[in-house]
């Protein structure tokens, strides 16, 4: 009788724990995004983050869970991601390496950047002319002069693009490399001259994506936050949101590790 009793006891005690368990909430979803003046702003301002919201809002139904967005300078941001402390990244270069195994969304963005230099000064649009000069480069974005690229540079690193534009302005710095259309909205927003530029040589001009670990909470992600950015790009939404540096067409893939 008494085996009886604790069989009946365990049986109730293993129902319990699974009941607990299906009622009780997944851990939240945490999406680490990198401040891009204008386009994503630390006070979750920008067209890239309405843009963001909308796809986290479908994920939410989707994954049943709490999705929490945090934004912080650019290399915070990545720092976050490759520590475990948040299961997506964005944006980051398709391409990028962020030193973990990871894989990606499909494209939803085009980063084109220019060499700038001071107001009414001539402009460049080759890196082999920035040699012997101070280059002001934002910590945490990927530049193709970083390493031995940018031997014969000084390359001065700044937390903020507002930074390098105000040093650049102020004649700190001789050259900066960044997004024409960011800098255009610094000026405008702080009443500075424009910088010099050469707009028919960018020096780079790579895609956009979200960047997810490589498991199975991250491919799952991955394909859902994909879904979301093909269905805003098919109602004109993306085109809306970001404008000219949106990517407007897709070519179905499967997810790429990296």
């Amino acid at each position: 009788m008494l085996n009886i009793f604790y069989l009946l006891f365990a049986l109730a005690w293993s129902l319990s724990c699974q009941a607990q368990a299906l009622t009780q909430p997944s851990a939240p979803i945490n999406f680490s995004l990198m401040t891009i003046p204008v386009y994503i702003e630390e006070n979750k301002t920008g067209p890239m983050y309405e843009a963001h919201q909308e796809i986290i809002e479908a994920l939410s139904a989707t994954f049943e869970s709490a999705i929490n967005t945090t934004i912080s300078p650019p290399l915070r941001a990545q720092q976050n991601f490759i520590a475990g402390r948040a299961q997506a990244l964005m944006p980051d270069f398709c391409d990028a390496n962020v030193g973990v195994p990871n894989l990606h969304s499909v494209p939803f963005a085009r980063v084109i950047r220019y060499i700038l230099t001071p107001p009414n000064s001539p402009s460049i649009s080759d890196y082999a002319a920035l040699k012997g000069k101070k280059v002001g480069l934002v910590r945490g974005y990927a530049y193709d002069i970083e390493g031995k690229a940018g031997e014969g540079m000084e390359l001065i690193w700044t937390t903020s693009q507002r930074q390098t534009v105000r040093m650049l302005n102020s004649g700190r710095l001789d050259a900066i490399v960044a997004n024409l259309e960011e800098v255009a909205q610094i000026v405008k927003s702080e009443g500075g001259p424009m910088p010099s530029v050469d707009i028919s040589h960018p020096v780079l001009d790579r895609s956009l994506c979200y960047v997810f670990h490589d498991n199975q909470l991250g491919r799952h992600l991955a394909l859902e936050v994909s879904r979301q950015i093909i269905e805003l790009r098919r109602q004109g939404k993306l085109a809306a949101y970001i404008g000219q540096n949106h990517i407007p067409d897709f070519h179905p893939g499967q997810a790429e590790v990296r």
